[in-house]
């Protein structure tokens, strides 16, 4: 005769484990319409794989933009500001020499 405890118990396990998988996958699937809504034209690529492929790119298309605009800047700021060449040493000590009577 089968163990029906045992049987019941295997039953509530799947039933678990299928619950939580359910769950994960709609909160992955929640989160890649997440996704999908803050990178432009993604809604029209179908499957996650190429939904992940198009983030990735636009991602790494920011962070080029991102390391662009920074150089620009930087190249802004070394024309815009005084050179350092003209000014005296910070170095106290070599200053103090100079003028010591």
């Amino acid at each position: 005769m089968p163990d029906f405890s045992l049987l019941l118990q295997l039953a509530i396990n799947t039933l678990t484990s299928s619950s939580f998988s359910l769950a994960r996958r709609e909160k992955i699937s929640e989160r890649m319409r997440i996704l999908q809504d803050l990178v432009p034209g993604c809604n029209k690529v179908i499957g996650k794989a190429l939904v992940l492929d198009e983030i990735i790119n636009y991602i790494q298309s920011l962070q080029r933009q991102v390391e662009f605009l920074s150089m620009k800047l930087e190249a802004v700021n070394t024309r815009t500001s005084p050179g350092i060449e003209g000014f005296p040493s910070k170095d106290v000590s070599t200053n103090y020499c100079l003028y010591k009577e």
